[in-house]
């Protein structure tokens, strides 16, 4: 059985429930990426930086934070496939507004992005 890469909002209940999984939040040029341990989100970081190099983009570690919640706090940092430690913070911003590290504030946060794009299809 493969192990789903992201962040677990439901967990497998039978065959005919699946495991739902969110692996990242986008908006324009902003990309969020979510997991269940800190294996997994340096295993997302490699993917994305792998198919951004494949058309001639990087990414920024100056610009790049982690922030992680339930984790013990021995555990290995993330890095850029180029080696460099990426830094670890107890909130950041995105899309102007303020994620600190909790579960709950991570669904809720999915959850208004559910109902602004709900209510952007229904705009258009």
């Amino acid at each position: 059985m493969q192990c789903s890469l992201g962040f677990t909002l439901t967990p497998r209940r039978s065959r005919r429930h699946p495991t739902v999984v969110l692996t990242d939040l986008d908006y324009a040029d902003d990309i969020s990426l979510l997991s269940d341990s800190v294996e997994q989100a340096q295993e997302l970081l490699n993917r994305v930086e792998s198919e951004c190099a494949k058309v001639g983009l990087r990414l920024n570690a100056k610009k790049t934070e982690v922030i992680t919640y339930n984790i013990l706090p021995e555990h290995p940092p993330l890095t850029t496939t180029e080696g460099t430690v990426l830094k670890e913070v107890k909130d950041f911003k995105y899309l102007c507004s303020w994620v600190n590290s909790t579960e709950q504030d991570l669904k809720a946060y999915y959850l208004e992005i559910i109902r602004f794009n709900k209510c952007t299809i229904n705009v258009l």
